[in-house]
């Protein structure tokens, strides 16, 4: 299939990417088997369960996180905003700014414990997806997404990009139909060449 007229957040451009050849890790099936075990959309209700899908999280990647304890303060608030991340409110951006210092300070790990946790709503990110999104969005700089290392520094900035990301798949989604979830959107960035 030749490339799209237009490179833009389409069922077209879905469908062209669907068509590439495809990158295929060691640990495929390990992804496979595992996503419908991890991605329940299960809330968790106590620290212990999140630090759970922190495991699940963590057994995608090839680092052991380094997980600071959360205070009893700190689950009150996380616990009231996992139960409006399906929502369209602020909870995603609060519980990011919350949970990124505690997994490991980093992005990539808390995108998949929140995707775990809400399947529909967040996408995962990492660099592999990062760079085919900026590579196959290269002349749309308003698609750019910026870099996923995460310091005191660049917290509100590297938050506010992944943002801008989840609010871009989401359209891309939509724009694709039920049939098309994030899930698959992301799983196609990641799987290219």
């Amino acid at each position: 299939m030749k490339e799209p007229r237009e490179i833009g957040l389409n069922k077209e451009t879905y469908r062209w990417l669907n068509n590439q050849p495809k990158y295929k890790p060691n640990d495929d099936q390990w992804f496979k088997a595992s996503y419908p075990i991890f991605a329940k959309g299960k809330k968790p209700k106590s620290e212990e369960e999140l630090f759970q899908i922190i495991a699940y999280a963590y057994s995608w990647m090839q680092t052991i996180p380094n997980v600071k304890p959360i205070t009893n303060k700190e689950w009150l608030t996380i616990s009231s905003l996992l139960k409006r991340i399906d929502t369209k409110s602020n909870a995603l951006e609060q519980l990011l700014f919350i949970l990124i210092p505690i997994i490991n300070n980093s992005l990539v790990g808390t995108s998949k414990v929140l995707h775990f946790i809400s399947p529909v709503r967040v996408p995962i990110i990492n660099s592999r997806v990062r760079k085919a999104w900026n590579k196959i969005f290269a002349k749309r700089k308003d698609l750019k997404l910026k870099g996923l290392l995460v310091t005191k520094a660049n917290l509100q900035s590297v938050v506010n990009s992944y943002l801008n990301y989840c609010s871009n798949i989401s359209k891309w989604q939509e724009a694709c139909g039920k049939g098309v979830s994030i899930r698959d959107i992301e799983s196609i960035l990641y799987s290219q060449k």
